[in-house]
């Protein structure tokens, strides 16, 4: 039995409690470790009680939410392997994936219901939304109600992310994982590790995404945050000018970009740029494209040698990173 697997009732010590686990921008939605952990709880019996067991999969289709990660924390409480999908995506490819992957499961929200009604096949055997108010529904759950009386999962044990990848095919393909009888399901924890030992992330520091959550690694990286007690700060869209401002207004300690993010924030006026406060930002992480020469350059120049890139081959299971940190 692996180290997360012994823990039998929770993810987060009491200590962290009270500490805000989440906080969603522009929105200002912020919940603590005690709420997130309690949630989680009820995403994971509702799951259970609806006859998934280990080594199962659920399909998540939501944009950047607190319920996004509540739901991923509940599937990991009970064994089950998640799967994010981009909810803008076209409704072949959703259909794609969540038959790929062989969910039983699918939570979306009324925002994206249109895509989501349209693309789950008929071996879904439930569809959970968010916030659903429009009549002509019904086969879809609601969200809230379906979680709200449930109890705590007595015998945990962790899954992970289960991720698809295009690769150079240009075709998702899911990337296999040994299945689990519910005790061989193990947590994959390198950006924990990277965080902790390569970047210095301890308790109380706080961690920006600015990135969808249903990008594995974005995903990945928050929640391995959230393992070593740390803050996360979830934007619910990128902008440029607004990511400064929550490095600022949150003492973001440590960040996790795309190359295009930095483009579009060197591309903004010397005067916004300049306008705030970064001095408490210690490593700004990317991945997912190579990462131009002058723009790395610029962005040295600009934040100093915090750099830390990764780039993961998922299919073939390798990973390799590079540092300008001094």
């Amino acid at each position: 039995m692996t180290k997360h697997q012994a823990a039998a009732t929770t993810l987060f010590p009491p200590e962290w409690a009270e500490r805000t686990a989440l906080i969603i921008e522009p929105s200002g939605a912020a919940v603590t470790f005690a709420e997130l952990e309690e949630r989680s709880f009820r995403v994971a019996e509702f799951l259970r009680a609806n006859g998934l067991r280990a080594g199962d999969t659920i399909a998540v289709l939501l944009a950047n939410t607190v319920e996004c990660l509540e739901i991923v924390w509940g599937a990991e409480r009970c064994g089950l392997y998640h799967v994010g999908i981009d909810p803008r995506s076209m409704v072949t490819d959703v259909r794609c994936l969540i038959t790929d992957c062989g969910a039983k499961v699918v939570f979306t929200s009324a925002e994206f219901s249109e895509v989501a009604t349209a693309a789950v096949p008929d071996s879904v055997r439930l569809k959970v939304m968010m916030s659903r108010q429009e009549e002509g529904r019904p086969d879809w759950l609601d969200y809230d109600e379906s979680i709200g009386s449930q109890s705590p999962v007595g015998d945990q044990h962790e899954s992970e992310v289960r991720p698809h990848a295009s690769g150079v095919t240009g075709r998702s393909v899911k990337i296999l994982q040994d299945p689990s009888d519910g005790s061989g399901v193990t947590y994959s924890n390198r950006p924990g590790v990277w965080l902790s030992q390569q970047l210095g992330f301890a308790e109380g520091d706080v961690y920006l995404t600015p990135a969808p959550l249903h990008h594995a690694a974005a995903l990945a990286w928050a929640m391995s945050a959230h393992r070593l007690g740390g803050t996360v700060v979830l934007m619910e869209s990128f902008d440029a000018a607004h990511a400064l401002e929550l490095i600022e207004l949150h003492r973001v300690t440590h960040s996790h970009w795309v190359p295009t993010m930095f483009v579009r924030m060197l591309d903004l006026s010397a005067a916004v740029r300049e306008m705030y406060d970064l001095s408490s930002h210690r490593y700004a992480i990317y991945s997912a494209a190579p990462c131009p020469v002058e723009v790395m350059r610029a962005m040295i120049e600009w934040w100093g040698p915090i750099l830390f890139e990764f780039y993961s081959s998922s299919a073939d299971a390798g990973v390799t990173a590079i540092s300008s940190i001094d």
